[in-house]
């Protein structure tokens, strides 16, 4: 994957399976990119409400075999890791939904999802978010699967 970015001017990517933190096979001295290390973690909140959210630059392992997701997001944010509500139109949350978490920022466009039912913009959530939080960070992800004949993987 760090070649096929690379090979499309990426500087850097991160990958984030869900619930699994990828272990790296390689030197990473030796990849044509900077690898961020991340997690795609996704739970109810204690209100019942639905995320997905990416916890990207974690560096331990975090408990995900517990599967709690408000416990596991906890602990990535005690590492420092940065947590963006992710694919929040496609999840089904309101801007209200982010405001009530510590996220530093939120998927705004999300390629696959658009690709995918068009789903992919959340830029009236972001919006909404950036009239109380003006630094909150917006981002543009693939979220590609890497199924086999889908061209949509470089489009963030």
């Amino acid at each position: 994957m760090a070649r096929k970015y690379a090979s499309e001017q990426f500087d850097f990517i991160s990958v984030t399976d869900h619930w699994n933190l990828p272990a790296t096979n390689v030197n990473r001295n030796t990849l044509p990119l900077l690898v961020i290390p991340g997690i795609e973690l996704d739970g109810y909140d204690t209100l019942g409400v639905y995320y997905h959210v990416l916890a990207i630059g974690v560096s331990q392992r975090l408990a995900v075999g517990i599967r709690n997701f408000l416990k596991v997001m906890q602990s990535a944010y005690i590492q420092g890791a940065l947590l963006i509500w992710a694919h929040p139109h496609w999840t089904g949350n309101n801007p209200h939904d982010g405001l009530r978490h510590k996220f530093h920022g939120m998927e705004v466009y999300n390629h696959s999802s658009q690709c995918e039912n068009g789903s992919g913009y959340a830029l009236s959530h972001w919006d909404s978010v950036l009239d109380r939080h003006p630094n909150f960070l917006g981002f543009a992800t693939d979220d590609s699967h890497f199924v086999l004949g889908q061209s949509f993987w470089h489009g963030g």
